[in-house]
């Protein structure tokens, strides 16, 4: 998660210096703009490390999770800027050997392929960067590669986010930070053949908790063989009515001193009814424009309304330019069934 402070440094330019920092830390940033009218949406996300002078700190928290029988995932923390990490591999117990690099990626993790059925491993991991390589990290937990077997499932994970959280027939396959599957990832896990449930949560790890955005559940009949199950985003039709038949999203406006509601009630079939002071005034269709893993979706109504709107994940409302002229943008909060 990325928890913003206000920060107001303008100096009529469109660039800022934001000194004073420490060295060797991540930073992120967003920005809007402001005029009479209001203040616009949020930028993307922008994100970068300042420099450092010395070799990284180890990184934390490094887990390994059996994905497949010959693949295991290893999660960690990064504490420093670093351009690639040193892998040591301990097979049922013996002694660590280097296995090779693996590079810098957004997400701090790597899969280690090739591995053998049905055995024991432990990791432990250095970061490095122009000044040289971290101390070592401290060990993962020992991660066990499922046996040649001819029935598992697969969970695919074709998400912007990752999942967090793993319930197969009620049994957690997830159970500390910062396990899961991240986005374009899979995870295997041996099952019996028969009927079988699982609940699949994407979302985030903060700190030792979770912070669930969505939730995936579905029962199957488990084949003599590889059951794969797919989890992709939702849908701007389950984002728009939270999974429920409809829902109400209500903005206020202003033309000169005079005030109005407006509002749009969304159906899961695609279709919007918009109302201005609790009178129906025109309907039509909405469209999923892009979904580019930042917390904000972006979609399209046309029809009666024509504009871009885009979806707040985190917050569950959504803003658009749809207003009159003395207040283009509305933010559109939420208001149930």
């Amino acid at each position: 998660m990325i928890n913003f402070s206000y920060y107001d440094k303008w100096s009529g330019v469109p660039s800022v210096d934001d000194v004073d920092l420490t060295q060797d830390t991540h930073y992120c940033y967003r920005i809007r703009a402001y005029n009479s009218s209001g203040y616009s949406d949020y930028t993307n996300i922008s994100c970068n490390w300042t420099k450092a002078n010395l070799k990284p700190r180890p990184p934390t928290n490094l887990t390994a999770q059996a994905t497949s029988e010959s693949t295991i995932l290893l999660t960690w923390t990064n504490n420093s800027q670093s351009d690639q990490y040193r892998i040591y591999e301990s097979v049922n117990g013996g002694q660590f050997v280097w296995s090779g690099t693996v590079p810098e990626d957004n997400v701090p993790g790597a899969y280690i392929t090739g591995l053998t059925a049905g055995k024991t491993y432990r990791y432990y991991i250095q970061a490095h960067n122009s000044f040289g390589y971290s101390d070592n990290s401290t060990q993962s937990n020992s991660a066990t590669t499922p046996g040649a077997t001819a029935s598992s499932v697969k969970i695919s994970n074709n998400t912007s986010y990752p999942i967090i959280s793993l319930k197969i027939d009620g049994v957690e396959k997830f159970p500390n930070a910062p396990m899961g599957i991240p986005p374009g990832g899979t995870h295997q896990v041996q099952i019996t053949t028969g009927s079988h449930s699982y609940r699949a949560v994407n979302g985030f790890w903060n700190g030792s908790s979770r912070f669930e955005m969505y939730i995936f559940q579905n029962t199957w009949n488990q084949p003599a063989g590889i059951y794969t199950a797919t989890i992709n985003n939702p849908s701007i039709g389950q984002l728009l009515t939270r999974w429920s038949p409809s829902r109400l999203y209500l903005g206020e406006t202003w033309t000169g001193t005079t005030f109005n509601y407006q509002g749009f009630r969304f159906y899961g079939n695609g279709t919007y009814n918009f109302y201005k002071n609790n009178v129906l005034v025109g309907s039509g269709n909405y469209a999923l424009v892009s979904y580019p893993g930042s917390y904000t979706v972006t979609f399209s109504v046309s029809g009666n309304q024509n504009a871009t709107g885009y979806y707040d994940e985190l917050g569950g409302n959504f803003s658009m330019r749809n207003g009159p002229p003395d207040w283009p943008a509305v933010n559109y909060l939420e208001s149930g069934n």
